[in-house]
């Protein structure tokens, strides 16, 4: 008796081309681009590069919210009457 995997093998549909895998965005391999500098950790082509952008925009945001929160107000001067 044969696998049932022999008999019908992993072709899809025929006339539609159901149930065919095709990644059209996602991961990729990290090693299919070769980046030097800091394109290597800040680029849109891998997710490590996407994700980097993405933290240090957020990192920035961060850090203008914090130092508009916690600069010091000066006080207005006394008027001597």
């Amino acid at each position: 008796m044969q696998k049932a995997e022999s008999l019908w093998p992993d072709v899809g549909c025929r006339i539609c081309g159901f149930n065919k895998i095709e990644i059209m965005a996602g991961p990729e391999n990290d090693a299919q681009f070769q980046f030097t500098g800091i394109k290597k950790y800040f680029n849109s082509y891998t997710l490590t590069g996407r994700m980097n952008c993405v933290l240090a925009t957020y990192g920035g945001i961060a850090l203008a919210v914090l130092y508009f929160k916690l600069r010091s107000k000066k006080t207005p001067a006394v008027k001597a009457t």
